[in-house]
């Protein structure tokens, strides 16, 4: 991931008085000084089991909503064509949605979070007992059901040591190449026991931080570098025989890849480690040596996806254009991955779908930093608001970076303390669920793999900093997402051409999601 300067630098706002009815969906809550609060899990007192949709009348709309004030996917029933009346003063907002089910758009693939050996170090110090409750949170049908996973191949800045998968010194037919302890500790296990309670199949895809450092020009893990020679050299077909190497071991353990990214953030030049690539380079790379070798290996477009980028959203019209308008690039790759770390808008991702609609587009990693806030409510409504936004703008999914770390945001070799959804205090034989692990249940639990998106227009008044997406899932319902940032509380219009309409109000900085069934 990116440096801790470039990971979204956050603004403690002050609290903002009582937080209003903790709900039973957070029997045990904790405040640590942020305007919000974490969820308190332990053995004796785990935290609430989730429970999604279940099919409703056809006039029935259910609600889940999460609030800085106090909801933690609080349900309530409402009924479409009877009006919901806001309490107290006028309403300073106002947000219409007109749900078109039939104008449908991209397919969404799913949600979910980096296996990083941090992660899976910070499981296994809470004990079994406690640590598969963590993984019960984000995967099982009572969690909130992930179903993506990025997997470092290699280390990353969250391991507890620089490494890669062949630190031998000039092994150009590695031989010496060998899974870890890191790989046999913390992250193979960590996989096997997500995919035993894991709702849905867990597209996995592995993303490479550094080639060891006697393939570099650099002759180090770490401050960029890149492959030595050019392109389709030894040394380059060595690093694609790596990926291959990776694959098989991973699959040898009964952990198949739905896919790769060539490289995280190839145009980072980090302190930890690190690799560049130019857009030429990844194309030629993958057009002459990585794209055949995976085909000649068993590992080709039909088995695996390739995903070019794996950077910020600012390169992504570049990358594109650069690597797409080569046919071989476009046999051998997929899709695109993009992080969330720039200020460029979500609608940077319209031009590259337009151009190669064919070519999915996935966020692959998203932070907020630089160390643990807990209970802070900006880590919710930042991940809400990108999450919807990307999806609005053709992204087919939303993947987290560390799923655990610890009180401090990590460990990680390179010092780089960053916030997760789950916070480990093992410590205190107890994990505390963020503001932002309900953000991301309000989608992935309600958006299985399959879903689609719909076309829904919104209308809102100036200055509103609330918005709106629908979906139709292979269940049968409709779904709406709503996210207001706002301070002020609003009116919520929703218009489905089929259903009928409703009015709610949303509460200032809330996160709201509608179900509702034919």
């Amino acid at each position: 991931m990116n440096a801790y300067i470039l990971c979204i630098t956050l603004t403690v706002i002050a609290s903002t008085g009582c937080l209003c009815a903790i709900t039973p969906d957070c029997k045990n809550h904790k405040q640590s000084g942020h305007d919000s609060f974490v969820c308190v899990c332990t053995e004796s007192q785990p935290c609430d089991r989730i429970v999604g949709a279940v099919k409703t009348e056809p006039n029935v709309v259910t609600r889940w909503e999460s609030s800085r004030d106090g909801a933690r996917l609080r349900k309530q029933s409402l009924h479409f064509n009877k009006q919901v009346n806001s309490e107290g003063n006028p309403l300073a907002a106002q947000l219409h949605i007109k749900v078109n089910r039939d104008l449908k758009h991209q397919e969404i693939f799913g949600f979910g979070g980096a296996f990083t050996d941090s992660t899976g170090i910070n499981i296994n110090k809470l004990g079994d007992k406690l640590g598969a409750q963590v993984l019960d949170d984000y995967f099982s049908k009572e969690g909130i059901e992930y179903n993506v996973g990025r997997i470092p191949i290699g280390g990353s800045d969250f391991s507890p040591r620089p490494y890669a998968l062949d630190d031998s010194g000039d092994d150009l037919t590695l031989k010496k190449w060998n899974l870890t302890a890191e790989d046999l500790q913390y992250k193979i296990p960590t996989i096997l026991k997500a995919k035993a309670l894991a709702t849905h199949e867990i597209r996995l895809f592995g993303s490479p931080w550094s080639a060891p450092k006697w393939m570099k020009t650099n002759n180090d893990l770490v401050h960029g570098g890149s492959i030595k020679g050019e392109v389709g050299s030894q040394y380059w077909q060595t690093w694609a025989n790596y990926f291959v190497h990776y694959l098989n071991a991973y699959k040898a353990h009964n952990i198949t890849h739905w896919g790769i990214t060539i490289q995280n953030e190839p145009r980072a030049n980090q302190k930890f480690n690190s690799m560049l690539y130019t857009p030429e380079q990844m194309r030629d790379f993958l057009v002459k040596t990585l794209g055949p070798e995976l085909e000649r290996s068993g590992w080709g477009p039909d088995k695996l996806k390739v995903m070019i980028l794996d950077h910020n959203l600012d390169l992504i019209k570049e990358w594109v254009r650069v690597i797409f308008a080569d046919a071989g690039a476009r046999k051998y790759a997929a899709g695109t991955a993009t992080h969330w770390y720039s200020s460029s808008p979500h609608t940077y991702l319209d031009e590259p779908h337009a151009q190669h609609p064919d070519k999915f587009i996935l966020a692959t990693e998203a932070c907020m930093g630089p160390h643990v806030r807990l209970g802070l409510w900006q880590l919710a409504e930042r991940y809400a608001y990108d999450i919807l936004g990307s999806l609005l703008h053709h992204t087919v999914g939303w993947t987290d970076w560390n799923m655990v770390l610890d009180t401090q945001g990590g460990p990680t070799w390179v010092s780089n303390f960053v916030d997760a959804p789950i916070i480990a205090n093992p410590a205190g034989h107890e994990y505390y669920r963020q503001p932002s692990f309900y953000a991301m249940a309000h989608f992935s639990k309600f958006l299985p793999p399959g879903s689609v998106r719909v076309d829904s227009p919104t209308v809102t008044q100036q200055g509103n900093k609330a918005t709106a997406g629908a979906f139709r899932t292979p269940h049968g319902s409709t779904v709406v997402v709503v996210v207001n940032n706002d301070e002020t509380d609003i009116e919520f219009t929703l218009e489905d051409t089929t259903a009928g309409k409703l009015s709610a109000k949303i509460d200032r900085k809330s996160i709201h999601t509608y179900v509702y069934y034919d």
